[in-house]
């Protein structure tokens, strides 16, 4: 029987079970395989228990907690920092959306990278695990280098429902205002919402949590009847009837509202 050939590593060309070059930990998260789990709760006490288990070997941990917006990701952020401290791990959390720079003459944001860093470089001599809850940009992941990466998914027309409830309570815009506001942005510009909606979790994941976690209220958003619905509890706070034609239907349709 022939002897299987030695794998060697393509950087510094030493057999890869003693490659000892940057290149190794890249090599070894793609080849990691992410655990996915279907519930909130089985997600929050998966990442306990794996973050206890790097806590062990490592003075300081940082812990990324991404979705898209509206996903539950602050919930979940902040539920992983009151589970740590409960077993006596010290946490914090630091939110990306705290980082955001708005161009004035455009509509342009991006992230302070530096500011981020830095602030999570603070952190880390303070406390034994920090949470950073939001996007982290490409560009600043190899700054930010994370310990253990978690992505929250939650049905987009529930995060949307979510989304805008939030946007009330900040006096940013009404219900009623937000249910226009969508209509004509999926018939107009649906790339302004599916530019957002196209971006994929990372490879290298370490926790992908489907969220079923209801929201105080458990707000939804729908169509029904040829309506735009929006529900709290179960009652029916605000309804838009839409065009006959179907048109502005098969739009809310195409970008992800749920049809009941």
């Amino acid at each position: 029987m022939s002897e299987q050939p030695t794998q060697i590593c393509e950087e510094c060309q030493s057999p890869l079970e003693a490659c000892v070059c940057d290149k190794k930990e890249i090599k070894e998260a793609k080849e990691k395989a992410t655990i996915k789990v279907e519930t909130f709760s089985e997600g929050l006490k998966q990442a306990i228990t794996d973050i206890k288990k790097i806590v062990d070997e490592k003075d300081n941990v940082v812990v990324s907690v991404a979705g898209k917006t509206g996903a539950g990701k602050s919930v979940f952020a902040n539920e992983l920092r009151e589970g740590l401290e409960a077993g006596g791990i010290t946490a914090t959390v630091i939110s990306t959306d705290n980082y955001i720079l708005k161009h004035k003459d455009t509509d342009k944001r991006e992230h302070d990278l530096s500011k981020l860093t830095e602030d999570v470089e603070k952190s880390r001599s303070d406390t034994q695990v920090v949470v950073i809850e939001g996007l982290v940009p490409t560009s600043g992941q190899a700054e930010l280098k994370q310990d253990y990466k978690t992505h929250i998914e939650t049905n987009f027309s529930q995060r949307m429902a979510r989304r805008l409830m939030r946007d009330e309570k900040n006096s940013f815009r009404t219900i009623a205002e937000s249910l226009k506001l969508a209509i004509k942005v999926s018939v107009e510009n649906p790339g302004a919402i599916k530019q957002y909606e196209d971006t994929n979790p990372d490879n290298d994941l370490d926790l992908f949590v489907e969220n079923d976690y209801k929201a105080s209220g458990d707000p939804k958003l729908y169509m029904s009847n040829n309506a735009l619905v929006f529900s709290v509890d179960g009652d029916v706070k605000e309804k838009l009837f839409l065009d006959e034609d179907g048109v502005q239907f098969k739009a809310l349709e195409d970008i992800g509202i749920d049809v009941v």
